[in-house]
């Protein structure tokens, strides 16, 4: 893998090492931080294009891939509610995320020019977004989508734009409306960014999989004022329980998807067994893995530290992942602490903060046995 940038529960309340005042100090100082940092200039750029679905060279595989057509961005007096609120949901993720201290710039995109075959490389500051239809209905190929999508009911995010597909009407809403979602595929950019965690990183292992979409699932639901703990609850119609879902990071085990039958773990050791039974990479096991990951991020919420906080430093984290070895869950851990400790150093933490702060992040993993 190749970096773009290099650059306690119940243990640990149990065994009184978190005093009230360090706790205070952590979470309200944290979202003090937070606060102010959100609601300075902070705006990020994000234009709504046509996309071209096209066969692209890369890293010497054919791939299919949605590109950003070069100068078919749609001016905002022209959308409709659905790109209104498209467009306004991913800014906001993009602003929550520019908020714990990430800056979409310098990111090598692709672009593609109607009247040339050649994609031509492009680094912008902007993050792109289109839709697609799948039918063939909706002739008009004006911004915002073209007509040749195979995104049914799902997005991707790769090659600075964010792409969308059509939903299932009878029991879906569409996923311009699910603000989650949109911040777990805006996340995706920012891990391309930092750690260059593209589509062949994602299929080098059951778990490295497991790992991409565990950290776009952390930093799109903490994106949320107040989350409920489930990705995409807002994607089910007749959900007003929020019962159906993505992915239950709460509860993994109580997902309730749709038409989609997969096993959701929270021990590592559990993961791993069933990822070195398959013979061949499983997507279903990859997703169901995520929830390792997730889980842990939940619990160091539920061992007392700010939600944003908690987002930061899995953010960090990805600056400090180990390109050397295979992306293994231990290394994401070890990665964590050192953002912990970045930030401790950044705050001038004392000793005995730095430590409770390490406490809660190495007991919310060892709870779900990475090590």
């Amino acid at each position: 893998m190749k970096k773009h940038y290099k650059k306690l529960l119940a243990t640990i309340l149990s065994a009184g090492v978190i005093a009230s005042t360090i706790s205070a100090t952590f979470v309200s100082s944290a979202s003090a931080t937070f606060v102010s940092s959100a609601s300075a200039a902070c705006d990020v750029k994000v234009e709504m294009v046509q996309n071209a679905y096209v066969i692209h060279l890369f890293k010497n595989n054919m791939l299919a891939v949605y590109l950003p057509k070069v100068g078919t961005t749609k001016n905002g007096r022209y959308f409709n509610q659905f790109e209104s609120t498209y467009y306004n949901n991913v800014k906001k993720a993009g602003n929550y995320f520019k908020s714990l201290g990430f800056v979409y710039e310098n990111y090598s995109a692709l672009l593609y020019y109607p009247d040339k075959t050649e994609r031509t490389p492009y680094t912008p500051d902007t993050v792109f977004i289109s839709y697609t239809y799948d039918d063939g209905s909706d002739k008009s190929n004006k911004a915002g989508h073209n007509y040749v999508g195979n995104l049914k009911g799902d997005a991707i995010s790769e090659f600075g734009m964010i792409t969308i597909g059509p939903v299932d009407n009878n029991t879906m809403n569409e996923l311009a409306y699910v603000p989650d979602v949109l911040a777990h595929e805006y996340a995706h950019l920012i891990t391309q960014q930092i750690a260059g965690w593209d589509r062949n990183v994602r299929s080098s292992s059951i778990e490295a999989g497991a790992i991409v979409e565990a950290y776009s699932d952390i930093l799109g639901e903490f994106s949320e004022e107040t989350p409920d703990w489930k990705m995409g609850t807002a994607a089910y119609k007749n959900n007003s329980n929020k019962n159906k879902c993505f992915r239950n990071i709460k509860n993994p085990q109580s997902t309730v998807t749709p038409n989609i039958y997969r096993k959701y773990y929270t021990n590592y050791t559990e993961f791993k067994n069933a990822a070195a039974s398959s013979p061949y990479y499983s997507n279903d096991i990859a997703y169901g893995g995520s929830t390792v990951l997730s889980h842990a991020a939940y619990l160091m919420t539920q061992a007392g530290l700010d939600k944003d906080l908690v987002a930061k430093f899995w953010l960090d984290s990805l600056s400090f992942i180990d390109d050397t070895k295979p992306l293994t869950m231990s290394e994401c851990r070890k990665a964590v602490v050192k953002a912990v400790n970045k930030y401790a150093d950044e705050t001038n933490s004392s000793a005995r903060g730095r430590s409770a702060l390490i406490s809660r992040v190495n007991s919310s993993f060892n709870l779900v046995n990475v090590y």
